[in-house]
């Protein structure tokens, strides 16, 4: 089931990372101008949103649809869940400024409030301002899934995936819909490449890595049937995912015993040794990046990175603390090899 309150958090964690230090003296018309925003930054980033956002709206009445001072206030009434009292700030801002952002935030405050017409319509004009925006994409795809039209959520977010710059969000929403409908090879499949594009851990990072165990776990059961793993019921997401289903099914034996981080890193060794590796798309570029991780010795230590958080956080931690400097170089290692998705029409 789609996890609306960790949705929202993790939005709220986007929006709230980033408080800006004071404007430049000229954006502001007076010196006492400059001083309130000073005041209001300094509040925000004590996390008093509560005294941040009464100073943000005495300056909003100063300084009509400024930017800096509308987004400031936006940022403490959501930290503050006062959902539509920042719709309230956003019609108004929108009204005079069609910026991306604030329709993005527009959409989200509807969102929270459970109006998902009514965001569906702002992300609608949203879209047809920014077409190539990714993350207007994802929203909306959110929005269809928590009414229940998956086929629409599916449609926005591979259309937000194929843009570029902004995949992350719209492959999260994917692997929760595919794990959902028990398309498990394409769920599997996306886990992996958005773990692997999500390098700082995150508590949605450990929701994913749950749900790749889980949908493993349920793929290697031996009382699925073939429809059952996916195989059959939808199209794919990935051209390859049958044959790789067909080569996860034969080395089955490999999790014979269990579906645990151990065997699940063995089957991919014995998957790439297997494997026709050649340029293709995504799942393509995954397994090239498994195979440089095997090449140069990091696959071992890269499947407890992958699934020990998840499957004994007690015993995860004990193993990194007894392997901290081969932990700690293989991190170094992926941050200076990140894993890219190839551009796809």
């Amino acid at each position: 089931m789609f996890c609306f309150r960790s949705f929202l958090l993790v939005f709220l964690v986007i929006l709230l990372l980033h408080v800006p230090g004071p404007a430049c003296a000229q954006h502001w018309n007076a010196p006492e101008t400059e001083q309130a925003y000073k005041h209001a930054t300094d509040f925000e980033a004590a996390k008093n949103w509560s005294e941040a956002a009464t100073v943000y709206r005495r300056l909003l009445v100063a300084c009509p649809a400024d930017s800096l001072v509308t987004a400031g206030l936006c940022r403490c009434l959501f930290a503050l869940r006062k959902f539509a009292d920042a719709e309230q700030v956003l019609v108004a801002m929108v009204s005079t400024s069609k910026q991306e952002k604030w329709l993005e935030w527009l959409a989200t405050a509807q969102l929270t409030q459970g109006k998902a017409k009514m965001a569906l319509h702002t992300l609608k004009r949203a879209i047809a301002v920014f077409p190539d925006s990714g993350n207007l994409y994802a929203l909306s795809g959110d929005c269809h899934y928590l009414k229940h039209q998956y086929h629409r959520a599916e449609n926005d977010w591979i259309s937000g995936y194929s843009r570029p710059a902004q995949r992350q969000e719209n492959i999260y929403g994917l692997c929760k819909l595919y794990s959902r409908r028990s398309q498990l090879p394409d769920a599997i499949l996306l886990s992996e490449i958005y773990l692997n594009l999500n390098i700082i851990d995150t508590a949605r990072a450990d929701e994913i890595r749950k749900l790749m165990l889980s949908d493993s776990k349920r793929f290697f059961d031996p009382g699925f049937t073939s429809s059952a793993r996916g195989t059959k019921n939808y199209k794919p997401f990935f051209v390859e995912r049958d044959q790789i289903a067909k080569r996860w099914i034969l080395l089955n034996t490999l999790v014979s015993d269990g579906v645990t981080t151990e065997n699940l890193t063995m089957l991919r060794i014995r998957f790439l040794l297997d494997w026709n590796l050649k340029p293709g798309g995504a799942a393509e570029a995954l397994f090239s990046y498994q195979d440089k991780m095997l090449r140069e010795g990091w696959l071992d230590i890269y499947g407890e990175w992958l699934f020990g958080p998840v499957e004994d956080p007690l015993a995860h931690q004990a193993w990194v603390t007894f392997h901290r400097a081969d932990y700690d170089r293989f991190l170094q290692w992926k941050t200076g090899h990140p894993f890219v998705l190839p551009v796809e029409k």
